[in-house]
């Protein structure tokens, strides 16, 4: 472990592919730290911003042999020059794909601080909702070992492993299947209930234009304004139809994409999307109409189906992803913690990290946020008013 090595590779670089994927068979890597996750942002990020910069850095042992990546942002503006994961506001998590075999502290301390040692230039190097993992009494490492300052932290909720379906359901809340199966019995009095599964590019597009318009609706009645935001993380997630057809164990592709729908009489009553890698099902994005029979919890009875179909295809866990809401916990979840560093190089680093601590303060206060999010509201109305006169 002493000739450690950083070699710096193009994105769309042939080999990268073969690099990637043969890493994340041999790390405990997420969905969004993947091959085919990354290229989509990616591709992505140009057609919205061509000049999109991005470095991708590879460690390698003192054999020749590819033991970390690490997948980087550049953010360049007059003021600033960042580092950050690629995936931005689109990977629920960041961090880089680590070989097994070395998640020790001393082996992640020389990784790490190799390649804050390489990067070029930079005022800062942000790290955001990196997994508490690297970070447990297990691995014995913190970031703040080799100069990282912690501005944050928010929280994810995920279940443990399961064998069965029926595993899962035990530590489930029996109250709450219980509902769910009364919920069933009161929909199917008022009509024909049903649940679609969605493939096709056409359906994609039809099913989130739907929910960004209830999505829309629902942010303007909470008083938040910018929700250009929401429609740019929907027509991301759009493209992803291309994986609805995959098998989970197909060669190309271990990602598998669900995009599902509960319908009463053909009327859509809640939606959802959903990853499966590794067996792991990761339950990004759910999405519930505003209708007479949202009181029998529909987007409820949804994920209990998507769960049940994908323990049909072998998975073995549920990673419900950002936010710690409570329904969550009622589906056997447990919290776990992502934190975020900021490693500055310069006066503007600094005062960068500055910001970063004063703006997840913010958002860690509610009150403070509501009363943020009605001011710019209210802002924005009145802007929109003197465009109207002007």
């Amino acid at each position: 472990m002493n000739e450690l090595t950083v070699k710096h590779i193009a994105p769309l670089d042939r080999y990268l592919i073969d690099i990637w994927k043969k890493l994340e068979i041999e790390s405990n890597c997420s969905v969004f730290q993947s091959y085919d996750w990354f290229i989509h942002w990616y591709k992505y990020e140009l057609r919205r911003e061509p000049n999109t910069q991005v470095e991708i850095y590879i460690v390698n042992n003192e054999k020749g042999k590819v033991i970390a990546l690490f997948p980087l942002q550049i953010i360049k503006t007059s003021v600033i020059k960042l580092y950050k994961f690629t995936g931005g506001g689109f990977s629920e998590y960041n961090n880089p794909l680590v070989n097994n075999d070395y998640l020790h502290s001393n082996r992640l301390y020389k990784i790490w601080k190799l390649i804050i040692k390489s990067l070029p230039y930079h005022d800062a190097f942000i790290i955001q909702r990196n997994p508490n993992i690297i970070n447990s009494p297990k691995h014995n490492f913190h970031l703040e070992q080799i100069g990282g300052i912690k501005t944050g932290y928010s929280y994810s909720v995920s279940t443990n492993k399961y064998t069965k379906l029926g595993d899962l359901f035990k530590d489930v809340s029996s109250r709450m299947l219980k509902d769910n199966n009364r919920y069933k019995r009161r929909l199917k009095e008022s009509g024909e209930l049903t649940y679609k599964v969605y493939n096709s590019e056409k359906e994609y597009n039809n099913i989130f234009k739907i929910i960004s318009l209830s999505l829309e609706k629902k942010v303007q009645k909470m008083g938040i304004p910018f929700t250009k935001k929401i429609f740019a993380r929907l027509n991301f997630y759009n493209d992803f139809y291309q994986y609805s057809n995959k098998e989970v164990d197909d060669k190309n592709s271990n990602m598998k994409s669900h995009l599902l729908s509960i319908n009463l009489d053909e009327k859509i009553l809640a939606a959802c999307w959903g990853i499966t890698y590794k067996n792991t099902l990761y339950y990004i994005y759910p999405a519930y109409m505003d209708t007479p029979y949202s009181k029998y919890s529909p987007g409820r009875l949804l994920l209990e189906y998507l769960i049940t179909i994908c323990f049909d295809e072998k998975i073995n866990r549920v990673d419900f992803t950002l936010g710690n809401e409570s329904y969550k916990f009622k589906w056997a979840g447990k919290e776990n913690i992502l934190e975020e560093y900021v490693f500055s190089n310069t006066l503007i680093g600094y005062i960068y990290t500055l910001y970063r601590k004063s703006m997840n303060i913010i958002k860690s206060n509610e009150r403070l946020l509501k009363l943020i999010r009605r001011s710019l509201s209210i802002i924005e109305r009145i802007l929109k008013v003197f465009n109207k006169v002007l």
